[in-house]
C-alpha cells in the first residue's frame, strides 16, 4: 500500500463471522479491493472489483455492500458507507469501478425518484393547508370573481331573500311625502341604472341607511330627522347606491355565504338551500375600507351627473362624527366609519371635479321633516 492511499473503516459479512460482521479497514489498489489483515487468518484480503457484485442497502441506502462468494463457495459481503465506498472507487482504476458506477447511477435516480414521490406525498398532504390559506388571503377577490358569474336577475333575487331577512320586525313603510322625497332624490342619483330600484322608509331614530343586492335601499326615518337638508340625504343615498352599483353588497354577501353557495350561485341555482339557509343567516354587511373610499368616489361621481351639490355627504359625515352620543351609538357610523382622512379625501376629489353645476333639491325639507313625525304612527 502506498503511502497516499485512503483507507476507510467498514465491516466484512461471512459464515464464519458473527452476525454483526467483523470490523475491518480496507483500500483500493488499482483494480482491486484489499481488506487489510483479516483476524480469521490474520492475512489482507485482495478482491478484484469487477468480481464484486456491488449494492446500495442499510437504512435509508445510506451504506454500499460488496458481495463475491468465497472460494469454498460461500457468501460473503463487505460494508461501507455511502462516502467511504466512494472515496475508495475514487483511488481505484476506472475500468475496475464499472460496476459500481453502474449501481450508482442507479441509486441516484432511485432517489431521485423516492425525493419526488415524497414531494407529491407532502403536497397532497399541505395542499388543502395551502388552498385555505389562499382562500383566506384572497377570499374578497375570489368573492368578487364569483360576483361576476352572478346575473343581475340573479342578484336581484338574492337581494329579495337578504331584503325580507335584514327587515324582519322592522317598521316599512312607501307612503308619505318624506317617503316620497326620498324616492325622488334616489330616483336622480339611479337614473339609467341597469338595476330597478325599491326604496324604503323605516321608522326607528337609528341614523342609518343601507342597501342589499339587487337595488333594495332603506333609510331610516332618524336619518332624515337628523339631516339638516336634502342635499345630506342625497350624499348618503349616493354612497348606499354605489355598494350597489359597484356591486359591493353582493360581493361581500357572497363572500358570507361560503363555498357551497358560492358554486349554487356560479351555477345559477339562487334557490339553493345552501343559499337560502345563508341568506336568512346574515345581518349586515361591513365593508372594507377600499370598498367604502369607492362607494365616496362613486357617490361623488353620481351627485355630479345629477347636479346635486357634493357637500352634503362630507357635512354629514363630519357633522354625525362631531356627536355628543359619541361613535359608537351612531349605527350608521359603525358601519361606515367615519374619519378625518376619509372626510379630507372626499373635499379633495370634490375640489378635482371640474364644470360641476349644481340645483337646489325642490323639496321643503322642514315639510320632510314634520312628515317623519306625522307619518311614523301610521307604519304597520
Amino acid at each position: 500500500m502506498s503511502t497516499n492511499q485512503v483507507v476507510v473503516r467498514g465491516r466484512f459479512y461471512s459464515p464464519a463471522n458473527p452476525a454483526q460482521g467483523e470490523a475491518i479497514t480496507a483500500y483500493s489498489e488499482a483494480s482491486d479491493l484489499v481488506i487489510a489483515a483479516l483476524q480469521n487468518n490474520g492475512a489482507d484480503l485482495r478482491l478484484p472489483l469487477v468480481a464484486l457484485k456491488p449494492r446500495y442497502g442499510g437504512f435509508n441506502r445510506e451504506q454500499v455492500y460488496f458481495d463475491w462468494k468465497s472460494a469454498q463457495g460461500e457468501a460473503c459481503s463487505v460494508c461501507f458507507s455511502a462516502k467511504d465506498a466512494e472515496l475508495l472507487m475514487a483511488q481505484a482504476q476506472a475500468t475496475a469501478t464499472q460496476p459500481y458506477q453502474q449501481v450508482r447511477r442507479e441509486q441516484t435516480k432511485r432517489k431521485r425518484r423516492s425525493t419526488i414521490g415524497l414531494g407529491l406525498l407532502a403536497l397532497y398532504l399541505i395542499l388543502p393547508f395551502l388552498l385555505l390559506l389562499i382562500l383566506l388571503w384572497k377570499s374578497h377577490q375570489i368573492a368578487a370573481w364569483v360576483a361576476g358569474y352572478v346575473s343581475i336577475e340573479q342578484e336581484q333575487a338574492l337581494g329579495e331573500m337578504v331584503f325580507a331577512n335584514a327587515t324582519d320586525g322592522m317598521k316599512l313603510r312607501q307612503t308619505g311625502y318624506d317617503y316620497e322625497v326620498l324616492k325622488s332624490i334616489g330616483e336622480r342619483l339611479t337614473q339609467g341604472s341597469v338595476y330597478d330600484y325599491h326604496w324604503y322608509l323605516a321608522d326607528t331614530e337609528e341614523i342609518n341607511a343601507f342597501a342589499v343586492p339587487g337595488g333594495y335601499v332603506v333609510a331610516n326615518t332618524g336619518l332624515l330627522k337628523a339631516a339638516d337638508s336634502a342635499e345630506e340625504v342625497a350624499g348618503v343615498l349616493a354612497h348606499e347606491v354605489q355598494h350597489v352599483e359597484q356591486r359591493h353588497t353582493l360581493e361581500d354577501i357572497i363572500y358570507s355565504l361560503g363555498w357551497q353557495a358560492s358554486i349554487a350561485l356560479i351555477a345559477g341555482d339562487v334557490s339553493s338551500l345552501w343559499i337560502t339557509q345563508a341568506a336568512t343567516q346574515l345581518t349586515s354587511l361591513k365593508f372594507s375600507r377600499e370598498l367604502e373610499t369607492e362607494a365616496d368616489i362613486k357617490g361623488l361621481e353620481a351627485l355630479h351627473k345629477a347636479n346635486i351639490a357634493p357637500q352634503g355627504l362630507v357635512t354629514f359625515f363630519e357633522k354625525l362624527a362631531e356627536s355628543e352620543e359619541g361613535l359608537d351609538s351612531l349605527t350608521f357610523l359603525s358601519t361606515h366609519p367615519a374619519s378625518d382622512q376619509r372626510s379630507a379625501n372626499l373635499k379633495k376629489a370634490i375640489q378635482q371635479q371640474t364644470n360641476w353645476t349644481t340645483l337646489a333639491l325642490p323639496y321643503d325639507w322642514p315639510k320632510v321633516k314634520a312628515a317623519v313625525e306625522q307619518n311614523k304612527h301610521t307604519i304597520k
